[in-house]
């Protein structure tokens, strides 16, 4: 039996499809790499937006931080400063910081509190019936004391640092931070694919993006779990949970953050859809790009298939041409030698 010969054009279309059919098929095979590195972009994803919350917290409140070292500073080269004076310092420390609602000062072991609230008249109050109280009993050495405590109907953050002036007098100053400035302040960030929860070493939540839940404590038994751990050992935790802000699927990292000198936690909650939609992002990219791929490839192919043709049939052709002008001279040949023939005889 003789073998199949395969024509020119026969061998580049089956060349061609073979190509073809590896390029899906090696681009199948990519799928099982492109769903890994789905993963780990989706990982990347998660930590990307929470540090961007995290290190927006961490600077925010390490600004609250500095309107105390500043009161501090003050105090500590300062030599019985007057109200006036005392007036003007705090005004320009809460130019300093949006979130700080009073400057206060109070003596050591004393009976009063000099406070200087924003946009409001100073005033002096009994230090034994003030809420802050419970902040200055616990102040000691050079440390940071803080508390979220109760100021009327508002849920207010304390910071408050003994220092010794120059003459040996022991002073407390005092920085309040009402929950509703902190939550308008840290709203005006800009927009992102996530939100924040700060929480206070007791668990309380000093911010959420809910204003209901400033000044209550964390409920969800997840997240109390996490805020034990973090607050414990001080190494962030992610877990998947519900979002009760949101009441859908959520990754949420934990993160510990040094506040007042204490151990504070910042919970870090990014939605489910935004990491999907990200990866479909990503996915249908990659898809495209195959598609894409396979395409050109295939235009090439018709390509070069229609170029062979036109090539084949220039050849065709020619041949064509070449046989026709052979046997115009074959016969021409073939004239002249019966011409000669006839001349002879």
């Amino acid at each position: 039996m003789a073998r199949q010969r395969h024509t020119p054009k026969g061998r580049l279309l089956i060349t061609g499809t073979v190509l073809l059919i590896l390029l899906v098929a090696g681009i199948l095979t990519a799928g099982r790499t492109i769903n890994g590195v789905a993963v780990q972009m989706s990982g990347r994803i998660v930590r990307h937006i929470s540090e961007y919350h995290y290190r927006l917290l961490q600077v925010e409140f390490e600004r609250s931080g500095g309107v105390l070292d500043g009161s501090v500073q003050f105090m500590r080269e300062r030599t019985a400063p007057t109200d006036a004076e005392l007036h003007v310092l705090a005004a320009t420390l809460m130019r300093m910081d949006p979130k700080a609602g009073c400057v206060w000062f109070a003596e050591a072991g004393g009976r009063t509190i000099r406070s200087y609230p924003r946009g409001k008249t100073p005033r002096t109050t009994e230090a034994a019936g003030d809420f802050r109280q419970r902040l200055i009993a616990a102040t000691d050495g050079d440390s940071v004391r803080s508390h979220v405590t109760g100021s009327g109907r508002i849920q207010v953050w304390s910071m408050a640092c003994p220092v010794t002036d120059r003459t040996g007098r022991r002073h407390i100053c005092g920085i309040d931070f009402p929950l509703p400035e902190i939550y308008t302040c840290m709203t005006q960030s800009p927009a992102s694919s996530g939100y924040a929860t700060l929480f206070d070493p007791e668990g309380v939540i000093v911010y959420h993006p809910d204003s209901l839940k400033l000044g209550r404590p964390a409920s969800d038994s997840t997240g109390l779990a996490a805020f034990r751990k973090v607050a414990a050992t001080g190494q962030s935790v992610t877990v998947h949970a519900i979002s009760d802000y949101l009441n859908i699927d959520e990754e949420r990292i934990y993160y510990p953050i040094q506040l007042g000198g204490r151990r504070w936690v910042a919970g870090i909650g990014i939605p489910r859809l935004v990491i999907e939609q990200e990866i479909d992002d990503f996915h249908f990219y990659t898809v495209f790009a195959a598609v894409i791929s396979v395409l050109f490839f295939a235009v090439l192919l018709v390509l070069a298939q229609r170029r062979w043709r036109r090539e084949y049939d220039l050849r065709r052709h020619s041949e064509r041409e070449s046989a026709q002008l052979h046997l115009v001279t074959e016969e021409i040949k073939i004239r002249v030698v019966k011409w000669a023939k006839a001349s002879v005889l």
